[in-house]
């Protein structure tokens, strides 16, 4: 039953995550915070924003528009996380009977 344990030591929220978005499992899992692999992604955009507009009008409504777009991708997945998450309990739940 060694195979059967393999696959509980790649069962890590990062892979099913990967799974999830990708159909893959990803190769790199990150030993970094959430806030450093946000602010690691999050960044840079913030930065060229601030690059390339300089009325500051049109940059702080294109601020907004970035923003509040990967507000409500989190809101999605997150979502999709959830129902994934109960299905999977529930699932759990049934082989347990």
């Amino acid at each position: 039953m060694s195979y059967i344990n393999k696959i509980f030591e790649r069962a890590t929220v990062q892979q099913i995550v990967s799974f999830i978005l990708c159909g893959t499992e990803s190769n790199i899992i990150s030993t970094k915070s959430y806030k450093e692999r946000l602010d690691e992604v999050g960044f840079p955009v913030i930065q060229a924003i601030k690059e390339h507009f300089h009325d500051i009008a049109s940059k702080e409504d294109f601020e907004h528009m970035v923003l509040d777009s990967w507000s409500e991708y989190e809101s999605v997945f997150l979502e999709i996380g959830i129902f994934v998450g109960a299905k999977l309990s529930l699932q759990y739940l049934s082989n347990i009977e």
